[in-house]
This record gives structure tokens, C-alpha cells and sequence, in this order.
């Protein structure tokens, strides 16, 4: 039942496709300024909501500090990101960007879409609910599902 909500809205969504916030100027290139956090990309799953292979950033945090909480268990400092970007099979581009940022100890969530790699994203009108119910399963882990592990040369 939730995709076939989460399919209506995006369907409402594409029919006003200029109409929303464009991906914020702050998130910049993610791919040269934030830690990428696993040296593979995530492979679709089942009831994945995020289709396609994914890639987990962690922007606003040092390496050091990145490497403190994943071998600490700590939770997120203020001012953390986690940027997931998301690839269709069969395509180049990222058609999704998913965000979670933190700030007063409190996640907020977005996500941008784009249909082609020539369009640039634009925020679906998704509420924050959606989100923070699948998150909710990993509220041990500070409500992120992706952990740190660094590529070993």
C-alpha cells in the first residue's frame, strides 16, 4: 500500500515538476566533498523504496570523527549529512538524492529526483513521516542504516 502512495505522489509530483525547491546549493559536489561510505555501492533490495544501487555519503563530518563513531557507536554530531544517492540499472545518472541532515540532535529528511541526467533535481513532496518510519527500525544506530567501512588498499 505505501508504494502505491509513494507512486501517486510522484505522479503528482512530475506534473509539477518545476514547481518544487531545487537540490539544495549547500549538499555542492557531494562526490568530491563528502566521505564516501562504503567502497561498493548498495544493491536494490526488496521493498527497497530507493530502487536502484546506492551510494551513502557522510558530509560534515571529519574522517577522524567518521572513524570515532562508527568504532564508538556515538551517535551523529549536529551537522552531519548523510547524502544517499541513488543509480537506476541501466543508467549512468543518479536519479535520486536522499538526504538526512542533523541539527539540535534531530534528523531532518528530503529527497530530490530528476528524470535525466540533463535535468537538475527537484525535491519531492514527500513528508518527513514517511522517512522517519522506515528509519525507526534503526533508531540503536542513530536512526542510519549505512556504517562506515572504509576501503582497505
Amino acid at each position: 500500500m505505501r508504494h502505491i502512495w509513494r507512486a501517486t505522489l510522484l505522479l503528482i509530483f512530475m506534473d509539477c515538476f518545476g514547481c518544487s525547491p531545487p537540490l539544495p546549493e549547500n549538499i555542492g559536489d557531494y562526490v568530491d566533498e563528502c566521505i564516501l561510505m562504503t567502497p561498493e555501492p548498495h544493491a536494490p533490495t526488496k521493498d527497497d523504496p530507493h530502487a536502484g544501487y546506492k551510494n551513502v555519503y557522510a558530509c560534515g563530518i571529519s574522517l577522524e570523527e567518521l572513524t570515532a563513531l562508527t568504532n564508538e557507536g556515538t551517535p551523529w554530531p549536529d551537522g552531519s549529512m548523510i547524502l544517499k544517492e541513488s543509480t537506476k540499472i541501466h543508467q549512468a545518472h543518479p536519479w535520486l538524492i536522499a538526504t538526512a541532515t542533523k541539527q539540535s540532535s534531530e534528523w531532518s529528511w528530503a529527497e530530490y529526483t530528476r528524470n535525466f541526467a540533463t535535468e537538475e533535481f527537484a525535491q519531492i513532496p514527500v513528508g518527513e513521516d514517511t522517512c522517519i518510519d522506515c528509519h525507526r527500525k534503526v533508531e540503536s544506530t542513530d536512526f542510519i542504516y549505512t556504517r562506515f567501512l572504509p576501503e582497505i588498499p
